[in-house]
C-alpha cells in the first residue's frame, strides 16, 4: 500500500517558517480517521462543537489537534475568541485532507462497485436552460 506523503516543496514559502519546511514526513496522512477529525474541526471553528458531533471528549479531540499539529510541524488553528480558524499553513493542509478523503471514498465506491457488478460510466446531460 502506498503512503500518501506530503512533499516538503510543498511548505516552502515566506510565511512558513524553516521548522516547518524541514519536518515534513511521508507518513503525515497516514490515518483517516485524524483526516476526519481535523476537519470536523475546520468544519466547526470549535473544539467542543466538533468533539460533540465526532462523539469523544473535548480534550481528547485537542490533544489529536495539538499531537497533529507537533506531527505536521507547524500551527493548524489560529485560537481567536469565536472559536479556531486555519493558519495560512492549515488550509493547505486542510485542502490536502480534504482531497485525500474524497480519493478514498471514491476509491471505496468504485470498489463496491466492481464487486456488485455495477461498472462503467453514466452521464446525464441537460440543455443549458434545464441547468438553471
Amino acid at each position: 500500500m502506498k503512503r500518501c506523503g506530503f512533499a516538503t516543496q510543498h511548505l516552502a514559502g515566506p510565511d512558513l517558517s524553516p521548522a516547518v519546511r524541514t519536518s515534513a514526513r511521508a507518513d503525515m496522512f497516514e490515518r483517516r480517521s485524524d483526516l476526519v477529525r481535523l476537519l470536523a474541526v475546520a468544519d466547526a471553528e470549535r473544539i467542543v462543537t466538533a468533539a460533540d458531533r465526532l462523539a469523544i471528549t473535548q480534550p481528547a479531540l485537542s490533544r489529536i489537534v495539538a499531537r497533529l499539529e507537533r506531527e505536521f510541524g507547524g500551527s493548524l488553528f489560529e485560537r481567536i475568541p469565536a472559536g479556531l480558524r486555519p493558519t495560512r499553513f492549515g488550509a493547505l493542509v486542510l485542502g490536502h485532507a480534504r482531497r485525500i478523503l474524497r480519493e478514498i471514498e471514491d476509491g471505496e465506491e468504485a470498489v463496491a462497485a466492481a464487486l456488485a457488478g455495477r461498472t462503467g460510466r453514466f452521464r446525464v446531460t441537460a440543455a443549458p436552460l434545464w441547468m438553471q
